[in-house]
């Protein structure tokens, strides 16, 4: 029920924006050097010899090197972004049940679109480093701890939505895991 409230809260401070569209109006974004954007996430994997889900956080920076453009005649920047994550993964399967930790260091090109003042779209796309460690109990057919590197597309859509100039809500969908944060623009 509150996510619902929540939900409706939102729709109805976009609401009264629908008038003032800023896509057709290049560079009327917020001037910024870098976001720092924390967040919680859910991560994935359906690789063998075991399918497995996780949660984790982490941090995310980027920084835009074109403010206005590439297409000069909308409201869009991109940016280079760069990122530290943690995340836990368990899987419970007829052998026994596994959990890994892993580490990853996405790096991606961030192309944002400013349709509202207050709401953004982007797409992201790029590459993910993955560390991954295992934590074997009862497990069976692991023999002892091992871990494994993967460098991995990276690929994500989302949107901000903007409480003030300078602070956001983030909502990411995508590869290797989907992100909840909060956007500081600095």
């Amino acid at each position: 029920m509150r996510l619902a409230s929540l939900a409706v809260i939102l729709s109805m401070s976009i609401v009264p924006e629908l008038g003032f569209a800023q896509i057709g109006q290049p560079g009327a974004h917020p001037r910024y050097t870098a976001d720092l954007e924390p967040h919680v996430l859910a991560d994935w994997d359906n690789s063998p010899p075991c399918s497995s889900d996780g949660l984790g956080a982490g941090v995310r920076a980027t920084i835009p090197f074109l403010q206005d453009g590439p297409v000069p005649g909308i409201n869009n920047n991109m940016g280079l972004g760069l990122g530290a994550d943690y995340a836990h993964r368990w899987a419970n399967h007829c052998t026994g049940i596994v959990s890994a930790n892993g580490l990853i260091i996405p790096v991606v090109l961030q192309w944002n679109f400013f349709l509202l003042r207050r709401l953004s779209v982007f797409g992201e796309a790029g590459v993910a480093w993955q560390h991954w460690w295992n934590t074997p109990y009862l497990c069976t057919f692991c023999g002892g701890y091992t871990s494994t590197n993967q460098l991995d597309v990276a690929l994500a859509a989302g949107g901000r939505f903007m409480v003030t100039e300078r602070f956001a809500f983030l909502l990411r969908l995508g590869w290797p895991y989907v992100s909840l944060g909060a956007v500081i623009q600095l």
